[in-house]
């Protein structure tokens, strides 16, 4: 038994009552008039009597009487029934009936070739199981309802039944309410309607097959369309709601569906869509449209501009397999792919389809050519795979959609959308209702876009009732998983910034781990690959384990753009990259509120043979990068690319990770950091940019940089004579730079290292200890760049140290510091040294740099040292000491061999070859100068080079004490110690007092002549006790 879909209405027209059918046999007349309608004599007395030539609505027609009358129902039976070209029938309507139902019992299909109504306002139900064809010139006059159906009969709850093929059994036939129909026959009849079909309220067309290529009009009811057995083809239908079924395929060819309310396209098998570049298909629902195909919904209507699929209310395209959809689709609400159970399912496309829906959209996975995506809500899916741009005209385009097409993000950047040229995923959440009814993809009228406007007439458009645009959407989110786009040139666009609803809260984009590719998103191409934006006014959030990826093998790898209102997270193993094998990298952009990178995340711009892209950060509050965290934007033959973090507030390094901007033969890049609060790098982090040349470093903060046990670092590996590696310049309110830390600048060949300047406007503080200089590695041919340090206050603490060092055959730089405090204090336990040191080891044409310390009060203690000197052929460094108050320096440390080592201020030379280089001079300018506890100032030679000299210019000089091991006088000496001669020694002051083994030295102790000693004290100079061990206190400038 089948049991037709539309029982849930049927019995809204047939009341309870009783029928008793008679087999009394009711002759029909022998006019040729009636021939075409033949009652039956199964009703009895009751059958039914044709009455031609009544005047009906002023026109002649064939009258229906008689029939068994039950309550508000008539029942008819027929032997044959068919309306011939021209001619008009009409059931009689007698007082009282509401429902007339008639059967056709003989074995001829009926045929409707003219007018068949009904006089007065009943329904009227029609069967025959052999077939009904309603021919083109065929119209229906009834007021009610009409259903015409090839089912065997009407079922009742009782188990009775009002049959056509067994009309005689039972006799006696007891009605409640009818349930449905019932088909006896494996191959129902078939009903064919090319007419135009026009009822005031339902109309059904319910048989094995239905094939209506005419017109179903239903304005104020619903219409019905059921194949119980095979196929439904339906052309063109109006009605409040409607219901195509098709046992096997719903075949809809260039049709025209238009509902008030819902519109439901059902088929067991398939639902079969297409239009044609003459006519459109059109399906448009003021309520929900819903299509189910079981097996497969099949849907090509991008022929004509005027093709589409539209609703008010939500959109439901449903089938156990992925859903063809070659369409544009306009929602007025939600728009949903799913499976048969109500899950998300699949879409694919084989050229263009554009979603517009003024609520969410939803599906599962996507696979075709460019798809646009304009929603009012949230947009949800899994996987989309991109395989190639649009063809046709059928995309968003700046040539037919220019409106749509030219996209500008929320930062001011304006990109163009060219889905016929460009793979694209267009996504565009949370969009302002009157956005998504853009002229350019048809105007909007009170409700619809313009193709239903132009088919359908103006009082079924009138009586629509749309649902509240600020109700249907949800969010303006958008969550997905996996993005593939395998064509070149492609673009990934996710926003809800476009033309953004006001109502709406945030917005938030996620990319989650899902379940079939595990990879996010991914442009990847032989030539050119996509770039990727997402644009969100919340969060954008990527969980754990996405890729984000835009990797060109030939050509230009593409952009990566991440813009949020609110914050970006990178959640642990998280990746972003843009890489090249012969092309130039992308560019990878992140503006937000926070920008966090989890643990082990990467960002990556890459090229082995072109530049790198550049990396850019920029955030209203915090930039955060979690351990093990790598910002890379390196090349192997080209240039590194630019990184830039550019924040509000903090920037943070934690522990071990990473910002790079390499190339092994081309120039490093540039690598800025620039806030308004605090710069911290911790332990184990690194910022460096390497290569042929390396990059520019530069850290900017208005407040504290803070780098404890990191590297900050640019060197250079270029065998190019002149060339400079990068700078590192270093700004801020205050620097703390503790435990092995790392600031340097150096060069590896011919080129020159860069600059590192400091400026910090209160304190700088430099401990446990480190390197901060430019340094020239051994082997090397380049100079050393200059180190200057400008500070309020700048304390050197356990073997910190302030360098500019070149170890290989150029130049050294010059150390420039400037403080109104300086204090360096102990030494690092491995290396003995600490403080300001400028050196040369190489030939006889280079030259160590000069120190200059410009302050007004300094403090040397501990085994801290300023020293600028020569282990090799070239000429020490002179350095000059202005410190206007005060210079102290104080005690002894410890050196790397653990023995005892002076704090000092010295020039020297330590070469002992016959082209020893010879040690610079070095200036004081004090006011009190104290030199303590076995501390020294001194211009010496310790091999065969010449001292420098010594000039003190103080108002007071105090020398006292030797060092706690009772080894070390404190003293002012250009002692030589070696076969070089010592320098001069000039003392300008107005007092000098040495004592306790204190002493003032120009002597030697090795093979060279001692240097000049000379005093000028305008008070006195005063040499007054011994040390413990009996070491007097003195002036020396004798030979020992």
């Amino acid at each position: 038994m089948r049991t037709g879909k539309w029982q849930h209405w049927l019995g809204k027209f047939l009341r309870t009552t009783s029928l008793v059918l008679s087999g009394t046999t009711v002759a029909a007349s022998g006019n040729t008039v009636f021939a075409q309608i033949i009652p039956d004599n199964t009703l009895g007395a009751e059958s039914s009597v044709v009455i031609p030539n009544i005047n009906i609505n002023d026109l002649p027609a064939d009258h229906i009487a008689g029939g068994a009358t039950r309550g508000v129902n008539l029942f008819h039976s027929f032997l044959e029934f068919n309306v011939s070209n021209g001619q008009r029938v009409y059931f009689a309507n007698p007082t009282g009936i509401e429902n007339i139902l008639s059967r056709v019992t003989g074995t001829n299909p009926s045929e409707i070739f003219g007018t068949l109504g009904v006089n007065g306002g009943a329904n009227l139900f029609f069967l025959n199981p052999n077939g009904i064809i309603l021919g083109e010139d065929a119209t229906l006059d009834i007021r009610g309802s009409f259903t015409a159906t090839t089912a065997n009969s009407f079922t009742f709850p009782d188990g009775n039944e009002f049959s056509a093929s067994n009309p005689q059994a039972p006799p006696l036939l007891k009605i409640n309410v009818p349930i449905g129909l019932q088909y006896g026959q494996p191959q129902p009849g078939a009903i064919a309607n090319r007419g135009n079909l026009a009822v005031g309220q339902d109309l059904t067309l319910s048989a094995g097959e239905v094939t209506s290529t005419g017109q179903l009009y239903a304005p104020g009811g619903e219409v019905l369309v059921e194949g119980v057995s095979g196929n439904v083809q339906v052309q063109y239908l109006e009605a409040r709601t409607a219901t195509l079924s098709a046992k096997d395929n719903l075949i809809l060819q260039e049709s025209q569906l238009g509902t008030q309310e819902n519109l439901t396209l059902l088929a067991e098998d398939t639902v079969q869509i297409r239009d044609s570049a003459a006519n459109p298909f059109i399906a448009a629902a003021g309520g929900e449209l819903l299509i189910q195909g079981n097996r497969e919904v099949d849907i090509f209507a991008l022929n004509h501009p005027d093709s589409g699929l539209f609703s008010l209310g939500d959109m439901v395209l449903r089938s156990a397999n992925p859903v063809g959809g070659d369409a544009h689709y306009w929602s007025g609400s939600s728009f949903r792919i799913e499976q048969l159970d109500g899950s998300l399912g699949n879409l694919f496309s084989l050229y263009d389809p554009i979603i517009r829906s003024k609520g969410d959209v939803e599906f599962e996975g996507y696979r075709g050519t460019s798809l646009h995506i304009l929603a009012g809500g949230q947009v949800e899916f899994d996987t989309v795979v991109i395989t190639a741009p649009g063809l046709g005209n059928d995309t968003i385009n700046p040539t037919e959609t220019p409106m749509l097409a030219n996209v500008t993000l929320s930062d001011g950047t304006p990109i163009v959308i060219d889905g016929s040229r460009q793979p694209t995923l267009d996504v565009r959440a949370g969009m302002n209702p009157a956005a998504i009814d853009d002229n350019s993809l048809g105007t909007i009228g009170a409700d619809f876009p313009h193709p239903v406007n132009r088919f359908f007439n103006t009082l079924f458009l009138q009586q629509l009732e749309p649902p509240d645009d600020n109700t249907v959407a949800t969010s303006a989110d958008i969550t997905i998983s996996n993005v593939r786009i395998l064509a070149p040139d492609g673009l990934v666009l996710l926003t809800n910034q476009y033309q953004p609803n006001p109502l709406l809260p945030g917005g938030d984009i996620t990319l989650t781990k899902g379940d079939v590719f595990g990879f996010g998103i991914s442009t990847r191409s032989l030539v050119n690959s996509g770039s990727v934006i997402l644009d969100s006014r919340g969060d954008i959030t990527l969980e754990d384990d996405i890729f984000v990826s835009s990797i060109a093998t030939q050509g230009k790898s593409g952009d990566i753009a991440f813009l949020a209102q609110n914050d970006i997270t990178l959640n642990p193993g998280s990746r972003i990259q843009t890489n090249s094998f012969l092309g130039e990298g992308g560019n990878i952009t992140f503006k937000s509120g926070d920008i966090t990178l989890g643990d082990g995340t990467l960002l990556i711009s890459t090229s082995r043979q072109g530049n790198a892209g550049d990396i850019n950060f920029l955030a209203q509050n915090d930039i955060t990068l979690n351990p093990d965290s790598r910002v890379q934007a390196n090349s192997l033959l080209g240039e590194g690319g630019d990184i830039n973090f550019l924040a509000q507030n903090d920037i943070t390094l934690n522990p071990d990770s990473r910002v790079q901007a390499d190339s092994l033969l081309g120039k490093g890049g540039d690598i800025t950091f620039v806030n308004q609060n605090n710069i911290t790098l911790n332990p184990g982090s690194r910022v460096q940019a390497s290569g042929s040349l390396g990059g520019n470093l530069t850290l900017n903060s208005g407040g504290t940089i803070s780098v404890n046990n990191g590297r900050i670092s640019s060197s250079s590996l270029a065998d190019v004579p002149g060339l400079s590696a990068g700078n590192i310049e270093i700004t801020a309110d205050s620097l703390t730079l503790t435990d092995d830390i790392r600031v340097a600048t150096t060069t590896n060949g011919k080129a020159n290292a860069g600059n590192v300047t400091i400026d910090v406007e209160n304190r700088a503080f430099f401990a446990r200890g480190g390197f901060i200089g430019s340094q020239a590695s051994r082997g090397s041919e380049g100079n050393t760049g200059e180190v200057k340090l400008r500070a309020e206050s700048l304390a050197l603490h356990d073997g910190a140290l302030l360098v500019s060092r070149n170890s290989g055959d150029g130049n050294g730089g010059n150390l420039t510091v400037e403080a109104a405090d300086i204090e360096l204090i102990g030494t690092r336990v491995d290396s003995g040294r600490g403080g300001f040191i400028t050196e040369s080891r190489g030939s006889k044409d280079s030259v160590s740099g000069d120190i200059t310390v410009i302050t007004e009060r300094l403090l040397v203690q501990d085994g801290a040292q300023i020293s600028a000197g020569t282990r090799g052929q070239g000429q020490g460094g002179n350095m000059w000491v202005d410190a206007s108050d005060s210079l102290e320096v104080a005690g002894t440390g410890i050196g790397s061999f653990g023995q005892t080592v002076p704090s000092y201020l010295f020039t020297v030379t330590v070469d002992d070859g016959i082209n020893a280089g010879n040690a610079g001079n070095l200036t004081i300018n004090t006011g009190q100068l104290i030199v303590r506890d076995g501390a020294t100032i001194a211009a010496s030679s310790f091999g065969s080079g010449q001292g420098g000299s010594l000039t003190v210019n103080a108002e007071s000089i105090l020398l006292s004490d030797i060092s706690a091991d009772g080894t070390i006088p404190s003293s002012l000496s250009t002692d030589t110690f070696s076969t070089g001669d010592g320098g001069e020694l000039l003392i300008n002051t107005g007092r000098l007092t040495a004592q306790n083994g204190a002493g003032v030295s120009a002597a030697s102790l090795g093979e060279g002549e001692g240097g000049r000693l000379t005093i000028n004290a305008r008070e006195l100079v005063e040499l007054r006790g011994t040390a413990p061990n009996g070491f007097p206190s003195g002036l020396s400038v004798q030979a020992l």
